[in-house]
């Protein structure tokens, strides 16, 4: 009877331990840069899931200890962790079939609001279609973000603060506007027309915030689950047809001074759209008389 192995992926369509590498392959086989290996122990293989740079025994002893904070946003604040990805990404071009999927999660005040997930759809004609002309990691990106801000729009639906928490720095400028599409111009515009709306809407209290993917944040790690459902072909479906959803958060994980740190940046943005509207607004000086003197 052989040894039991556990496959551990650092990074990949997921992260995790495995009991068997069919389950790690498909997270690892044709994704840049993954991370993997076999270990004989599942401690070990759990020390190199989180910390693939440190000698194994350092990391086991680490991993024992310490437990990673995931960001939360200030209180009253709605935060939408979003992400998309694509199964090989490969000739994407051609092999406009290939499974690739969308996925958000939504908190506030350390309760989950919701949680979505979905395929990406190249059908025009299909009642959730946003957009896209092929499935890509890109495509799955934008279609998290539009997703989000549909729900924050129709569901949610305060005009309270709310944070858009992402780990694609590609599909948070698309949205933006800092980025000009090149590819898949319908869903970057979809993208790019919800944030000039809901921004707003709901009087500039909408952020972006960047969350580094595979780091061990509770919450982006979550949102790549549910990617991994839409790459499978699921939905969550929208509005009363959704199911409620299933994750917790545990309110040992909250970072009170990322929360803080953020809510300040906000502030000072909201303080600078003000002083520009209000110079923009204001009368040009008079210009002063010139008296001659004889």
């Amino acid at each position: 009877m052989s040894a039991r192995a556990f496959y551990a992926v650092a990074r990949g369509r997921a992260t995790g331990v495995f009991g068997s590498w069919s389950e790690a392959e498909r997270l690892v086989s044709g994704f840049a840069g993954a991370k993997f290996k076999k270990f004989k122990t599942q401690s070990e293989a759990e020390a190199f899931a989180r910390n693939p740079g440190t000698s194994q025994t350092t990391a086991a002893r680490k991993a024992s200890t310490k437990v990673r904070k995931a960001y939360a946003p200030p209180h009253g604040t709605v935060a939408v962790y979003t992400d998309g990805g694509c199964r090989g990404n490969t000739n994407v071009d051609v092999n406009r079939d290939q499974p690739a999927g969308w996925g958000f999660i939504a908190v506030k005040d350390g309760r989950v609001l919701a949680e979505r997930w979905g395929p990406i759809i190249i059908d025009a004609t299909q009642p959730h279609y946003l957009g896209a002309e092929k499935a890509s990691n890109n495509t799955g990106e934008l279609s998290g973000m539009a997703e989000a801000l549909l729900w924050l729009r129709d569901e949610e639906g305060s005009s309270g603060p709310a944070s858009i928490c992402y780990d694609s720095k590609y599909a948070a400028n698309i949205t933006s506007g800092r980025y000009q599409a090149h590819k898949n111009v319908a869903l970057a515009q979809t993208c790019r027309d919800l944030w000039s709306t809901e921004g707003p809407r709901r009087k500039y209290k909408l952020t972006l915030e960047h969350v580094k993917g595979h780091s061990g944040d509770v919450l982006n790690d979550r949102a790549d689950a549910l990617v991994q459902r839409g790459v499978e072909g699921g939905s969550s479906g929208r509005g009363a047809s959704a199911p409620p959803p299933e994750f917790a958060l545990p309110a040992s994980t909250i970072d009170v001074d990322a929360a803080a740190a953020i809510e300040q940046r906000r502030l000072a943005a909201v303080a600078k759209r003000k002083r520009a509207a209000s110079a923009a607004a204001a009368p040009p000086p008079k210009k002063a008389a010139v008296i001659t003197i004889e």
